[in-house]
Formats: structure tokens, C-alpha cells, sequence
């Protein structure tokens, strides 16, 4: 099938702004669009009306690995344990709320064969094989069966210089009470704990006895008797097993989900914080497809330390992800890490790469974006805030190379008075094209009278600040909370979208938009109401926590939004906005119902494909549902709005039209003639009451701006161009010196009009 762009003389009637074309009687209905695609990542959503939403399991039921150097993680849901050269710590969940972990260090201490001590290799690396971990420590093999529900300590001799009882002492450390049971051992307090049943030794003939597993002096001793030693067949294995009890049911809390987009492996990657305790967070990453379906996923961290609200965007050329973290205790001084995580399957996780300044400040809340272009070098963009002291927070920012090296020097501002600016925005990429590439960076300061203003900076490609600090928004209204997309494409004007959210009573936010293209504004330097562009009747609702990117000639406005007199109870939506005559904001398609259930659902942010490379159509979502200990919900929202492709029936001589696509900007429309017997053409035009040709056939569009072109099947791609937003335009078929028509021996076809959407 041939391809073909927008017809040149319909390209140069638009360009022209046509005033007779049929624009406003045939926009998309507000609030009407193509149902979003939503799945669960974590938990099984369901809508206000009670329908499940698609779901997914639980990645974090499997058994998954993480290596650091010198040692490996393994965790499920209800442990997590670390292996190194002295030997393997075991963190059993508790919940979310316990006030730290207790973990629980098995280190190898002695091996007597008889009276007779063996020496054994104190540092032995571990190795990973499939689900095993093993420390070769020469006289013995020290190996750790990995499962869901726990992990199996196995000892195996290959040789004993000494055929006599078999004991080996492990020491124990932990804050947790040791009591013995009528299964073996259990650490535990009020929470729960872990067991460490009792061994048994088998010889490589499968015969086994019960080893005597005892708890003496901080340490376990385990026994095997020396007429079994005797007689047994090497290797010889002893093997306890240690698993996870509670209390009573353990809550899991997850929260801070963020999504970014690699074209390449068309695949997103969704990231997300895990309270394992109060001290230790970790952060977890899936690759999904674009219908949601699980692919592969991976521990950005999964040690001890506490990471919090995690970021990540793309880099095209390299096909990676830059997942960036604030590290530390949230009442300590926290730091700027981040991680490379490669978007081919399985996801690689880099080392860690130390982003903030080595400083006694306190570094938070950070933010990232990334790089679409496969023009060398390529780098993301890290922003972030550092309090100073109670009166003074600042905004950074520094460029991590795809390979996760720090490229800039250290302290590099983007705000620094004696002010307090916080909650820095970054856009999710620096554009498309090569030149100019910029990141936009806002951020809020708190102004005179307790309000709150809106500033921002850019920063090039190269790290140098091409905007220094400018004024957004300086009105004395309280307006907070930012998100700035990707600019547009050069064919759009290179404009970007700054959202935020202002208070307009003690219990209404409305959200509010700038549009600029540089550092010029285009909207008044009031903003523009989105939720009143929105429409619907739902101003009045409260309406915070907003995010937008855009797709290239069209901004995505994501929000959450109480349900009618409910305090708590949040529900996620969507709208898309184009720009009229290159400077006015536009409704697209509004009040999209993204997750609607009975549940506060908040913390939603978006990407569109283009930031991450791909085309013009299209924005993965991710948010959490924070009344179930914060299950996570993705969702695929195309963001075109909803007037679907129509037929007029004015054909003749049995000459069909058959059509694909939807008809929106960045899309292709497919046609094809079907039953042709002569001369096929298709025509593209203006629709206009048919005139006609004899008294059977009729022709439906403007001859003044139509296109004629020979073949029986085309493929007309329509511009990612807002400008071209709601224009309605018609295909028609015709076929000449054809059989069975009019007497002139031609037929056409019926007419397809659809609304650019």
C-alpha cells in the first residue's frame, strides 16, 4: 500500500486558515474519548460502578536477585537476605510500620569432624547459580537454596579428613529473642520473625538423620552423630531451612510510582518505592508493555538503606533508564543517588552513582529527564532541592552520562538566593530535535504574604543554563506543586506547557496553565484556568497533584480530583489541550476517567512516547491507590480524543470504500477501493453538500482544495500539527471507464469524512 503525507493542495488551504472550513460544529465531545487501557502493577483495582479493572500479579511474589560488588541480594515478599564473604543475613518482613529490620547474621564459626578442628576459608566470594547461592570455603561448601518462602542453608563435604561426629558452630546475630521449638528455632518479637528448623544430614546414597540443631551462646550448633559419619557415603549434606512467621498479617506499603518510555524496545519502565520497615525503603522496577502486560523487572535497590520517591527517564540512543532517588533517613540529611537500568529484557542494573554534592546538606526531592535524539552525546539531567538551613532551599541540577558517570562539577545552581525554593519539576525529555535541545526546570518559591510563585530555568544539552531563573508565575494567589512537559516539535511552535495548582478557597484547588515557547510567555501572565477549559461542571471540585507532558502537538494534563463532597476519596483523570494560532491553550478531550474506584487514588504521572523517541500518539500513566497500602495502577491513555471516522452514503455502481485509522494528528488513515473494474482514483477534500454528476453519482467534496490521486489504496499521514486540530475532511473513490456506472463510465464511491483529532 502506498503512503503519502497530507495532500499539498489541502496542506496549502490549511496553512492558508481556510475560514469556510467546517471546524467547530464537528469537535470531539468532551469527557468522551477511547477508554484508557488500565492495569494493576500491584493489587486488583476495580471502578466506582464495581467493574475489575485488568490486573496483573504481584511481581514481588517471585523470587528476585540483585547484585552489588562483593555481594548478592535475593527478596519476596516476605524476606530479603544478603550473601557475602562472611556469610548470608536474613531480613524477614515485618511490615511496613515496624520501626526498623531486624535481621538476623549466619556467619560460619567452627567445623570439628571428631576432636579434630577443620580449617575453612573464611572469605570465600559468593556465586549466584539460578536460585543458589554458593561460598566455597575449601573443607566445605556453604550453599543457600533460594525460595518465596525463605532460603535453605545446606553445608556439604566432599571429603572429611576425620570420620567422627560431624559439629559446626554458626554465629548468630540479631536483636530479635531466640526460644526453641518443637520444629527447631525461632527469632521473633511482637511483630514476628523468622525459623530455623531443625537439620538433617544426608549422604550421597539418601541416607539421612536427624541432626541435633541446639541454640548455645549466641550461636547455633548443629550435631551429627559420629556413627552416621562413619558410615556415610560423601558428599555429605546438612541441610536447616529457615522461613518467615508473623504475628499477625504483615501491611505492605508502596508509593512514589513514576514511568518512563524507550522506543526501542517499545516497552515502559515503571518504578516505584517498597516500605519494607520506617528505615529501610527500597525501589522496584518493571518493564510493561504498552497493554500492560509484565515483561521482566528488576531491584533498583533492595538493601538496607532507605530510598525514597523515585524518578526515571529515558535515553534513546542508549536504550537505558536513569532511576534517581533521594537516600537517607527522611530525618536525617538525605542524598541524590541514582542507577543505569538498561530497557532491553531482563533489565541490568548499574552501580550506584552518587549525584548530590558529598555535603552536610540535606539534598531531596529529585527529579529527571532524558534524551530522545540518536545524535552522540546524549546525557540525562538531574534536579534536585538542598536545604541550607531553615530559611534558605535551593535549587541544582547536574548531567549523568548513559554509562552513570556524574559529568558536571559539583554545586551547580539553578536557584540560589536566600529564599526557599522547592519542589523542582524537570521536563521528561529535552525535545526531539537536535537543535535546540533544552531541559525545562520549575520549581516553587515562597513569596511575600505566605503565597506561592512559579519559577523555572533551561538547561542545554550540554549542561550550560541557556535560561537563567525567570518568573513564572508572580501573582499573590498560593500557587504550588509544578510539572512542566517536553516542549512541543519546531513544526509546533517549540512551545511547553507549565501546569501547577492554585488555592481558590480553603477546600478548592483549581489547575492552572502557563504556555511558552523559549522564555516567552503566551498565556496571560494570570494563567489559564484548565479546570474551567475542562469544563463538564467539575471546577468546583478539588483538583491537585498534576502532571504533563506532551507528545509533541499536544499536551496530556493528568490530576487528581475528589469525588463530588468526599474528603478522601481521590480519583485520577486525564485531558489533552492543542494550541489555536500558535498561542492559544485549546480543549482537546477532556475529564478522561483514568481510576475511579471508591479508594483515594493520587501520585499520577505521565510520559508521553515522545519523550522517549517514539511517536506522536500516545502516554503511559502510573499511580497508586493510597487507600490499599498504595497498590499501584498503570494505565495507556492515546489522548486523541473521540469523534470516530463517519459514512456518507452517496456511492454508485457498487464501487466500495473501505478505511483504517483514526483519523488523529501524527496518525495514518489506510483507504482501499474495493470492486474496481477501470481507472481507480481517491480524493481528498473539504466535505460539502454532494453535487451531481449524473442521476446516479455524486461527488462530496470542495473541488476548490481537492486532491485527485490515481491507485485504488493510499495511506494519507496526517501532520502532527495542532493547527490542524478539528478540521473535518472527506475521502472519496472514484473509478473511470468503468463498467455498470454512469453513462459516462465512471463511479464513486461513498464519502468518509473524519475530524482531525
Amino acid at each position: 500500500m502506498q503512503r503519502l503525507f497530507f495532500p499539498a493542495a489541502l496542506f496549502a488551504a490549511v496553512s492558508l486558515g481556510l475560514a469556510q472550513a467546517p471546524i467547530g460544529s464537528s469537535r470531539p465531545a468532551v469527557g468522551t474519548g477511547t477508554e484508557p487501557t488500565v492495569f494493576a502493577v500491584q493489587g486488583v483495582p476495580t471502578s466506582k460502578a464495581g467493574v475489575p479493572l485488568a490486573a496483573a500479579q504481584p511481581r514481588l511474589d517471585e523470587l528476585t536477585f540483585a547484585e552489588e560488588p562483593g555481594a548478592i541480594w535475593a527478596a519476596a515478599r516476605t524476606f530479603k537476605a544478603r550473601f557475602d564473604a562472611a556469610g548470608a543475613t536474613f531480613v524477614p518482613f515485618l511490615g511496613a510500620v515496624a520501626e526498623r529490620n531486624y535481621p538476623i547474621t549466619f556467619t560460619l564459626a567452627q567445623v570439628r569432624a571428631g576432636t579434630m578442628v577443620l580449617p575453612f576459608a573464611g572469605n570465600a566470594a559468593p556465586a549466584r547459580d539460578g536460585d543458589t547461592i554458593r561460598l566455597p570455603r575449601g573443607t566445605v561448601c556453604e550453599l543457600y537454596e533460594l525460595t518465596t518462602l525463605g532460603m535453605e542453608q545446606r553445608f556439604t563435604f566432599d571429603r572429611l579428613p576425620v570420620r567422627g561426629e560431624l559439629h559446626l558452630r554458626i554465629a548468630v546475630g540479631t536483636e530479635l529473642a531466640c526460644t526453641a521449638t518443637e520444629t527447631g528455632l525461632a527469632f521473633g518479637n511482637q511483630l514476628g520473625g523468622a525459623r530455623y528448623g531443625k537439620a538433617v544430614a544426608i549422604d550421597a546414597r539418601g541416607a539421612r538423620i536427624a541432626v541435633a540443631t541446639e541454640w548455645r551462646e549466641g550461636g547455633i550448633e548443629l550435631t551429627v552423630p559420629a556413627a552416621f559419619v562413619a558410615r556415610a557415603e560423601l558428599p555429605l549434606l546438612i541441610d536447616p531451612l529457615v522461613t518467615v512467621f508473623v504475628a499477625e498479617a504483615t501491611t505492605e506499603a508502596v508509593s512514589s510510582p513514576d514511568v518512563a518510555y524507550d522506543v526501542t524496545n517499545d516497552r515502559f519502565l515503571l518504578v516505584w518505592e517498597r516500605a519494607y520497615s520506617s528505615t529501610d525503603h527500597d525501589v522496584w522496577s518493571e518493564l510493561r508493555t504498552r497493554n500492560g502486560n509484565y515483561v521482566a523487572g528488576a531491584w533498583i535497590d533492595v538493601s538496607g538503606d532507605y530510598w525514597a520517591r523515585p524518578r526515571v527517564a529515558n535515553n534513546n540512543l542508549n536504550d537505558c533508564f536513569l532511576v534517581v532517588a533521594e537516600k537517607g533517613l527522611p530525618w536525617f540529611a538525605t542524598d541524590v543517588v541514582g542507577k543505569i537500568c538498561t530497557a532491553s529484557s531482563p533489565p541490568m542494573v548499574g552501580n550506584e552513582i552518587w549525584i548530590s554534592p558529598n555535603d552536610a546538606y540535606d539534598h531531596s526531592e529529585p527529579d529527571v529527564g532524558g534524551d530522545p535524539v540518536l545524535l552522540p552525546p546524549t546525557h540525562f539531567c538531574v534536579v534536585w532541592q538542598r536545604q541550607q538551613d531553615e530559611f534558605d532551599w535551593d535549587i541544582l541540577y547536574q548531567l549523568v552520562t548513559a554509562q552513570g558517570q556524574v559529568l558536571l562539577a559539583p554545586n551547580l545552581f539553578l536557584a540560589n538566593d536566600a529564599g526557599i525554593e522547592t519542589h523542582p519539576s524537570i521536563s521528561k525529555s529535552n525535545g526531539t530535535e537536535a537543535t535546540p535541545q533544552h531541559w525545562t526546570v520549575v520549581w516553587e518559591k515562597l513569596g511575600a504574604s505566605t503565597s506561592y510563585d512559579i519559577r523555572g530555568a533551561q538547561v542545554n544539552w550540554n549542561g550550560a543554563i541557556t535560561a537563567p531563573e525567570f518568573a513564572i508565575d508572580t501573582s499573590n494567589a498560593t500557587d504550588r506543586r509544578p510539572s512542566v512537559s517536553t516542549r512541543m516539535d519546531l513544526a509546533n511552535g517549540n512551545q511547553w506547557l507549565v501546569v501547577y495548582e492554585r488555592t481558590m478557597t480553603p477546600t478548592d484547588r483549581d489547575l492552572f496553565g502557563q504556555l511558552w515557547t523559549g522564555t516567552t510567555r503566551l498565556s496571560p501572565a494570570t494563567g489559564v484556568n484548565l479546570s474551567a477549559l475542562v469544563g463538564g461542571g467539575f471546577q468546583g471540585q478539588d483538583q491537585s497533584m498534576a502532571a504533563v507532558d506532551s507528545d509533541g502537538c499536544r499536551f496530556a494534563v493528568t490530576w487528581s480530583e475528589l469525588f463530588q463532597t468526599s474528603t478522601t476519596d481521590l480519583d485520577v483523570f486525564a485531558a489533552t489541550f492543542h494550541v489555536r494560532l500558535g498561542q492559544t491553550l485549546a480543549l482537546s478531550e477532556g475529564h478522561v476517567p483514568i481510576a475511579t474506584s471508591g479508594r483515594p487514588e493520587d501520585g499520577v504521572q505521565v510520559t508521553s512516547l515522545r519523550s522517549g523517541g517514539g511517536p506522536p500518539v500516545g502516554y503511559g500513566l502510573v499511580l497508586q491507590d493510597a487507600g490499599n497500602n498504595g497498590d499501584i495502577l498503570g494505565a495507556f491513555y492515546d489522548g486523541m480524543g473521540s469523534t470516530a471516522p463517519s459514512r456518507l452514503v452517496i456511492g454508485c455502481g457498487g464501487l466500495g470504500i473501505d478505511f483504517a485509522g483514526p483519523g488523529a494528528l501524527g496518525t495514518v488513515m489506510d483507504f482501499q477501493l474495493q470492486g474496481v473494474t477501470g481507472v481507480p482514483f481517491l480524493a481528498f477534500g473539504f466535505p460539502v453538500s454532494p453535487l451531481p454528476l449524473c442521476p446516479q453519482c455524486r461527488i462530496g467534496l470542495d473541488q476548490g482544495t481537492m486532491s485527485l490521486m490515481y491507485g485504488a489504496q493510499r495511506s494519507l499521514t496526517i501532520p502532527a500539527r495542532g493547527e490542524f486540530f478539528g478540521l473535518v475532511l472527506g475521502a472519496q473513490g472514484a473509478d473511470l471507464l468503468s463498467a455498470g456506472g454512469c453513462p459516462q463510465q465512471y463511479r464513486t464511491s461513498d464519502r468518509i469524512d473524519f475530524t482531525i483529532r
